[in-house]
Order: structure tokens, then sequence, then C-alpha cells
């Protein structure tokens, strides 16, 4: 006779109920029954006195051919009130922001630092922290020394290890505490108040299932704790949880075959033990050379762990060791460290405790600081300049974490040189000696630390790696703080032939250096790498090397290119040249081309972002790209640009106001002064350009000679006589100018305001009233133009030309403006912020032809835009309405 379908669900929670488990408070067993639209309950009911197992099912009145049809919202209150009520549900998931856990106890140690700042183990641990933040070259001096940032940092790493111990199993409560016994935040160990607030802190947060996180946590924290001006003199700004998932997707999980293939090598080279070469095994690892809070390895790691569940079931027991032994990261900034530490461990599946491969390193330089001699061993040097060399096979050696502790518990006097086997033994006997004089001399508190942070990159260059994820640091060359590693990292840039060449574009990107040196040392061949990068990788001139994908030693193919333009919000609101994702291997043999690479833009909501291809246009030159030029460079503004109204004098003079500048050394300056009117040269700023529209609001002050060929010097005999009043504003305005002139800029104010003769220039091509100039627009998003007189002057952020007719003016001014014509203006841009004359590089927009049916109809219409767009415009005369249209 079959079994009913009720007979097996009682036969299901009989057995449960037979165990005699301990429920405590939680309510007794229940059975569902469901065919995925109608729902049956039942409950166990133990009989009174019963033996094991006595009682019976008794039917829940409530869920007895219960259907929900399409209320959601019915349903899930059914799932908390039958299927998963709270008592059953385990810790709860850690609460949401973060901050609100750790903030309360944030504002006890801000109240207790000063307490104790100066005690000398807080004075110690400080000194520790200046130095730690100092080592890693990319730290401004105003973030350094102030006591907020350490009390933030010292929370910070409070935190992140103490969410470490409590994401594995089986942590005790006390064993929290412990999490900071050593590095700067140990300080809060050594006065009773401090060890209160940790005990206090360890019991809040071993209240919640770190696992439970859905994504990095700890970069939350990080943004919420530590102030937007701080992150950014430490140049963090950390990856949008979508877009690291979207990156890890695209560059391992859409290439399972190779995923499989490290995974199988990872329990492989596990299984060896530590004697085994992981070289000869081959590349598994993944890695993130600037890892930052670790939202790549978390992830990483989740990916992972869900393809092992879902393909190597027979590993499914390892999943932790694997995962951890896979994914690993490196970064300079020691906070980071810990925090991205934290982040692994909540992406890891239940177990015990297992090395996590997070270190505190240089990605970059590593070989410059390691130098390893003839034998393979890896030479250290101490802090007094004692050698220590560490063996190769340590290096190589899957186990390298295990094997550097042994080495220096040995030296340390922890424990005798007690190694596995006598090869290994033998092997770090040497090493042993020479650390145990270095730590008789210097001490022995960070040398496991040290010595393993300088062995984790060279056992990745040495070993390589499968994948390389990462968002690269952001930092500009000019904005890196002076020093070492900034002279490094210019060394690195000819290196690998990435240092911009053209004069106006010195700022080189530290992420292109970042990427092409990580790919050269760590990268396998046929390995894949995906970055996130500024969105200037995809056009900057500053970019042209990069992009040829000869990247030192290696040589690197582009799958595809996506540009993060329209996704709204973007991931990074302060990046002025947008976002965008490069994914692509490294190749045995010649680059590929980046022309091949698929070009992508993202565009809507991030979390599920539109994706289109865009079709590459032939870039094709016009023959305008070399005749529109550049406007006036005239500055400082607050010396010589004033804007409209000005007050009609008497003797043809003005009194006007100078612009207010807002740069530095400049800021805030502006001035009231009398002047010639001659001395005023009507100008046309970006700013008020529009499609159609001249509509000139400013005056620049040029006090010019005769022939307006050049601007007088205050020495000039004619100045004084010619422009009296004039000549008194210059005498203070170059005073002002001398005081805070830049080295690069014009020798006197004069110079300056038509400076490489940007200004003149434009007043001897516009010599006649009859002819009219084009202007544009610099920079922004959509090119707009009008036409002018030709003695209207351009400001620097404006291009301009003079035409050879009113009839040529119109037809570029039509062009330019065509809404049709927008989007390849835009792809034509070598910068995200400007134009400059790249549109008529790429575009190939032919000379006007009088002769041409199609260009006197775009004529026309330019000519009934105008008449539509305004009525009134091209009044350039100061007093006298002189001008024309």
């Amino acid at each position: 006779m079959s079994e009913t379908q009720f007979g097996q669900v009682a036969r299901y929670v009989e057995a449960f109920a037979d165990r005699r488990l301990d429920l405590g408070s939680q309510r007794p067993w229940r059975g569902f029954l469901t065919d995925g639209r109608v729902w049956w309950g039942w409950e166990w009911q133990a009989a009174a006195g019963g033996s094991s197992g006595a009682g019976s099912l008794v039917a829940l009145p409530h869920v007895q051919g219960l259907v929900f049809a399409d209320d959601v919202g019915a349903f899930g209150q059914f799932v908390v009130e039958h299927l998963a009520p709270p008592e059953r549900r385990g810790a709860p998931a850690p609460p949401s922001p973060l901050r609100t856990l750790f903030d309360p106890f944030l504002a006890e140690l801000r109240v207790l630092l000063p307490t104790v700042e100066t005690e000398p183990f807080y004075e110690t641990k400080f000194g520790l922290w200046r130095r730690t933040l100092q080592g890693s070259g990319l730290v401004g001096p105003g973030a350094i020394g102030q006591a907020h940032n350490f009390a933030e940092h010292t929370m910070l790493v409070v935190a992140a290890r103490m969410i470490v111990l409590a994401a594995q199993d089986g942590s005790l409560i006390d064993e929290l505490p412990e999490a900071v016994a050593d590095g700067f935040c140990a300080w809060l160990g050594d006065f009773d108040a401090g060890v209160d607030l940790l005990e206090r802190l360890a019991s809040s947060v071993s209240q919640y299932d770190w696992r439970a996180a859905d994504r990095d946590l700890l970069k939350e924290l990080y943004h919420d704790l530590i102030d937007r001006d701080d992150r950014k003199e430490f140049g963090e700004y950390y990856t949008p949880d979508w877009l690291a998932d979207d990156v890890v997707d695209q560059v391992l999980v859409k290439d399972p075959a190779r995923l499989d293939a490290a995974i199988e090598t990872a329990a492989r080279t596990l299984e060896a033990g530590p004697a085994s070469n992981a070289a000869e095994q081959g590349a598994f690892s993944i890695l993130d050379p600037a890892c930052g809070s670790g939202t790549f390895l978390f992830w990483s790691a989740r990916a992972v762990a869900k393809r092992i569940r879902s393909a190597h079931p027979l590993l499914a027991g390892r999943t932790r060791e694997i995962v951890a032994a896979m994914v690993t990261g490196l970064d300079v900034h020691p906070v980071a460290v810990e925090m991205a530490k934290a982040t692994l461990a909540t992406a890891l599946p239940p177990g015990g405790m297992v090395p996590l491969r997070v270190y505190l390193a240089d990605a970059l330089l590593h070989s410059e600081q390691a130098q390893q001699n003839m034998q393979g061993t890896l030479g250290l040097t101490s802090a007094q300049g004692q050698r220590i060399d560490i063996p190769a096979e340590v290096i190589e050696s899957p186990r390298a974490e295990v094997l550097v502790r042994t080495l220096v518990d040995a030296a340390v006097g922890e424990s005798s040189l007690d190694a596995e086997d006598a090869d290994t033994q033998a092997l770090l006997s040497e090493a042993v000696a020479q650390l145990s004089d270095a730590v008789a001399d210097e001490g022995d508190h960070v040398w496991r630390w040290y010595i393993g942070n300088q062995v984790a990159p060279s056992a990745l260059a040495r070993n390589k790696v499968m994948a390389i994820v990462a968002n690269p640091p952001w930092l500009v060359a000019n904005d890196t703080p002076a020093g070492t590693r900034k002279d490094q990292l210019a060394t690195l840039s000819e290196r690998y032939e990435l240092r911009p060449k053209a004069r106006w574009s010195a700022k080189g990107d530290l992420a292109s250096v970042f990427s092409a040196r990580a790919a050269d040392l760590y990268l396998e061949d046929d390995g894949a790498f995906g970055l996130v990068l500024p969105g200037s990788a995809l056009i900057s001139q500053t970019w042209e090397s990069w992009r040829s994908g000869s990247w030192g030693g290696a040589r690197v193919g582009f799958d595809y290119v996506a540009s993060l333009d329209d996704v709204e919000p973007p991931p990074f609101r302060h990046a002025p040249n947008g976002t965008c994702i490069v994914v692509g291997r490294r190749l045995g043999g010649a680059a590929v081309e980046w022309q091949d690479a698929m070009l992508l833009r993202y565009s809507g909501d991030p979390e599920a972002p539109t994706v289109t291809e865009i079709v590459r246009r032939e870039s094709k030159p016009s023959p305008y790209a070399r005749r529109f030029r550049r406007g006036a460079v005239a500055s400082p503004l607050g010396l010589c640009l004033a804007l409209d109204p000005i007050q009609p004098g008497d003797n043809d003079t003005a009194t006007v106001h100078t612009k207010a500048s807002t740069k530095p050394p400049w800021t805030g300056v502006s001035f009231e002064a009398v002047v010639e009117t001659a001395a005023l040269v009507r100008t046309l700023r970006s700013q008020t350009l529009e499609p159609f529209v001249c509509s000139p609001d400013a005056w620049l002050i040029a006090p010019l000679t005769e022939h307006r060929r050049a601007v007088m010097e205050l020495n000039d005999a004619d100045f004084r006589s010619s422009m009296p009043h004039t000549h008194e504003y210059w005498t203070i305005a170059e005073s002002r100018y001398a005081r805070d002139r830049a080295k690069t800029a014009g020798a006197t104010l004069s110079e300056n305001v038509d400076y490489q003769r940007t200004l003149t220039n434009q007043l001897a091509a516009g010599a006649s009233e009859q002819q009219c100039k084009v202007f544009y627009n610099k920079s922004g998003d959509t090119l707009k133009a009008c036409r002018g007189p030709a003695n209207l002057v351009a400001d620097d952020k404006c291009y301009w030309y003079v035409a050879a007719s009113v009839e040529e003016a119109l037809y570029l001014s039509g062009v330019l403006n065509a809404e049709c014509l927008q989007d390849a203006w835009r792809e034509s841009k070598t910068s995200k912020l400007h134009f400059d004359t790249n549109p008529l590089k790429h575009v190939p927009v032919p000379a006007f032809d009088p002769d041409s049916a199609l260009h006197a109809r775009i004529v026309d219409a330019a000519r009934e835009a105008e008449l539509r767009a305004s009525a009134d415009r091209w009044v350039i005369g100061v007093a006298s309405g002189r001008g024309g249209r």
C-alpha cells in the first residue's frame, strides 16, 4: 500500500520529535504540504507523559488549503508566522546602516582619547599609526596627525578584527577583545576604561550573523565614519557592490571552464601540503592588488563558492578552505587591509579558522624593495640593516603562511623549530638563525607581520594568478604626495612608456601605471583581468600608450570596454572624467588592438543597467580642424575681466568691477576701477554662449597699443599719457599679480593677459567689421555654436574662427549645433570634459560650398534659428551702442 502525502509528513515530523531535541522556547515541530500554490500545515503534539516519539499531528486550522494567489504581502506574513518565526531564525543579520552598531562606541572612544593622549602607551601607538600611514606613500600631511582620524581608524580596525572572529564558527565572545592585542589599535587594551569598551563592543558584535551580509559592509562603515575631505586626502573611494559584482561576473563567472580548472588546481595544491611547489601546480589565485575595503574579494569569494556548490559537489566540504586559498588581496593602506579581511570573512561559508590572504603590501614596487639573491631566496632588510634570506621554497609553497609562522615563532623563542619534515627543518634553519640575530638586536614585535607581507607579493609574482579584478587608485601624478613613492611611480611610468608626452597633459594617471604593472608582475599568460578605471582610459591622449596593450613584459588583449557615463546615479559622483570597465586577458603573443574590443554603454539603473553596443565611427578630419583656434588665455580673472553692467563716466571712461576669482591663490580677488573705454575689449564667455545666440556679458581689461598688436607694459611711454586711469589701475593690478604669479605664467600682467598672443591674434584676425566669427564651447556635454562680430573676442573656454562670409558662418553654426551630430561630437572627445578641436579632427565636416544646395538649406535653417533664438544680441559698444548684426 503506497504512503500518502500526509503519512509521509507525519513520518518525517515524528522522526524529528523522536530525537527529543531540546528546543528550549522554540515552537513544536511542524510539517507542511504544498504544490507551490495550495498549502496545508500540521503541528506535532506529544502525548502527555508519553514515551519518546508518542504523539500525533494536529491540523493548523489557518493552514488547510490556504491559497495566496498573487498576494506577495500575505505570503510574506505567512512565512514569518508559520515557516520562519523569529525564535527559529538564529542570529540576525548585521544592522543597516552598520554605523548604528558602532557609533555609540566611537563616541565613547572619542571621549576616552583625550584622557590618555599624554600616556606613553598612547603616544607609542599614535606614532606607529602615523608611520604606517606615511609608509603607504599616498597620504598627504593634512590628515596625518589628526586625533579624530586616529580615533576613527582605531574603531575601524577593532570592528574589522572582531568581525573576522565572529564570522567563523565556534567563536567565543571572550576571544574577541584579543583581536586588538597588536598594532596601533592596541592602546585601547592598555587601560581599564578601554578594556571595558572592548568587552562591551565584543558582546554587541557577537550577537549578529556576519555571514548573512549581502555586500561589503565595511566600505559603508568607512564612508560613514571618515570625513569626505579626509577620504579625498587618503585617495580612498571604494567600488559600489553592483559594479564589483558585474566585473567579477565578466571575468570569472562567464568563463566557467577556467574557473573550474582553478578550483581543481587549488584543491590539489592544498592537498599536496607545504612541500609542494605552487608554480608547478598552476595558477589559481584571484587577485585584487588594490583591494581597499575588500569589495572585489567579497564578490570573488561568493562566485567561487557558488561554483563549487554547483559544479564540484565532492569539494563542497572544503569550500571554505578552497575559497580562502584562491582569493587574495593587497593594499598599501593598513586600515583598508583590516577591513578587507573582515569583508572577505563575511563572504566565506561556515567553518573554522582559515588564513585570509590579505596583505599590507605595495603591489607596484615590491621587487624594488625585496632584492633577491642568486640562490633564489627573498632578501629582506631589517630596520637596522640586517639581512634575512627567506628560501624560495617558502615563498613558492601554498603553505607559505604556516612556514613563516613556524620560522618567526622559532626565532623569537616562542617555540622550537619543529617543522613537518626533515627537509623543511633544514630549509628554515638558516633563516631562523638570521632572524634570531635581528630579534636580539631589534625586538620581536613585528616580524611575522613584516615577513608575511613581504613574502606575499613575491609569491604571487613567482606563482602568478589566474585573474585580476581591481579598481586601481585614481590619483593623478600631480596629486600624489611628493617623496620617494612619487619618484618611483615616475620611474615606473617611464619604464612602461606610459608617461604623457604632450606638454598640456602632464597629469599622468596612477591607474594606468598600476594596472599595467600588476598585469606584468602577477598575471599568467591567458589570465583574465577586469578593471574599473577613470572614463579617460577610453579616450584620453594620456592613456594612449596604455591602450596599445604593451605593458612592460606583458602583452594584453581587450575583450570589451564599457562606458558608465549614462548610469544614474553614477558609481563615483566625484569623478570628473566618469567611469569605465575594461576587461581583457594577457596574451602569449602580440597585443590585440584596442579598436578590436567590443565597445559598450551602460545606462539607467546601476543595479540592472541597460547594456548596448556602440558602433565606432570612422575618424576623418575636417578642413576646419586647423582653422578654429582657442580663445584668449587671460588671467587672473580677478585682475583683468569685468562683467556687465559697466558704468560710463566722463572723458570716455567707465567704472568696472572685476569678476572675483575662484581658484587659489586668487580666490576672492576682485577690484573696482575706473578705466578708459579704449582699454575694454568686448568678450564672449562660454557660460553665455548658447546655440545660435551670441550674448556677450564681459570685458577684458587690456590696454592695447595703437594698432592693437600688443598689451602695453607699465613702462611704455604712451601708456600713462593715452590711458591715465587705466595706468593707475594697472599699477595696482601689476603689484598684486607679482605677489602670487605662478612660475609658468607671464612675467608681467600685461604679458599674461595676452598669453601666447591668444588675445591679439584674435583682434588681428577680425580686423574687418564686415567679417564675422564663429564660436563654440571648449567643454561640456553638448556642443553649442553661434556667430558674432569679428571684433568680439572669445575667452579661453571657447574656440573661434573668422568666416570668409556670413553664409559660411551660418553654415558652420548650423552644422555645429545640429542635434543629429551631438553623439558624434561627444564620441570625438579625447577628454571627458573638453571638446577642444576634436569634433573637427574626427568628423569630416566639409568646407562650405556656396554652390551646394544642401549647404544653402543649412544656411537658411541657421538663419531662421537665429531669429527664433533671440532678437537682441551683439551689443558691443561701451556707451554708444556701436555694433551690428
